[in-house]
């Protein structure tokens, strides 16, 4: 008799187990789904965002500086810069600010989208107060391109001491300078189109510069302002890039 009881006892139990277990197998995965925690990825990639990284500084660098003082569009000096990468010179043609232009119909028509009251002949140190300050310099830009006959896409405005004390840091010893604290101050101290980020690559390349060139757009000087021959200035603007492309070519 108990014999009986002890294996009705064991029976039960044995089935109470299997029971259980049947609910476990039947729960868990539920239970997976109530609380997990999905985490999406695009494309399988690694849910990590990482910064840009710039490029590689450009062979030859075509730049208009801009002398405007601060909260003001009017212009005072222009430059434009021919620089090839590595090298120990930088060339800068000045474009007198007060330089007659009549823009193309072509152009002019153009640039009323951005400026309404623009006037077709002006100077060139008025040519930013018809546009909004995000796109006053690309405009900018626009016209003097046309007025070369060279494609300017890169600007660079700063006031008068900022740009003095850049052409003359350039041309300090390079044994003598703290190039890294100039550097650095232009950045500050001045605004452009690239991101500070793909300024800083040119920083080795510039730290290598010894000779500042400056130089005036050929033209004349009339009692109104001053005149510039167009078709001299392009052909200068492409013999300094010419010269800096062949010099690139003959580096070892």
């Amino acid at each position: 008799m108990e014999q009986k009881t002890s294996l009705k006892t064991i029976l039960i139990t044995l089935g109470t187990l299997f029971f259980l277990f049947l609910i476990i197998i039947t729960l868990v995965p539920a239970l997976n789904d109530l609380f997990a925690v999905e985490v999406t990825q695009e494309n399988g990639a690694p849910a990590v965002t990482q910064a840009p990284m710039p490029g590689k500084p450009e062979e030859v660098t075509v730049t208009a500086y801009y002398q405007m003082e601060d909260n003001s569009k009017k212009i005072s000096k222009i430059y434009i810069e021919v620089y090839h990468t590595g090298g120990n010179k930088v060339v800068y043609l000045e474009i007198p600010a007060d330089t007659k232009a009549n823009l193309s119909e072509e152009l002019y028509k153009s640039l009323q989208t951005y400026a309404p009251e623009l006037p077709q002949y002006l100077k060139l140190s008025n040519m930013a107060e018809g546009f909004s300050e995000s796109y006053a310099l690309t405009g900018c830009n626009r016209i003097l391109s046309e007025q070369l006959g060279v494609s300017v896409t890169d600007y660079v405005r700063a006031d008068k001491e900022a740009i003095e004390a850049w052409f003359l840091a350039q041309q300090e010893e390079t044994e003598k300078r703290d190039f890294f604290m100039f550097y650095t101050e232009w950045m500050e101290n001045s605004s452009s189109n690239k991101s500070l980020e793909e300024r800083w690559i040119y920083y080795e390349s510039k730290n290598k510069i010894q000779e500042v060139q400056i130089e005036l757009a050929p033209g004349n000087r009339e009692k109104d302002g001053y005149v510039l021959s167009g078709k001299r200035t392009g052909e200068r603007l492409k013999e300094l890039l010419l010269r800096a492309e062949t010099e690139n070519l003959q580096e070892p």
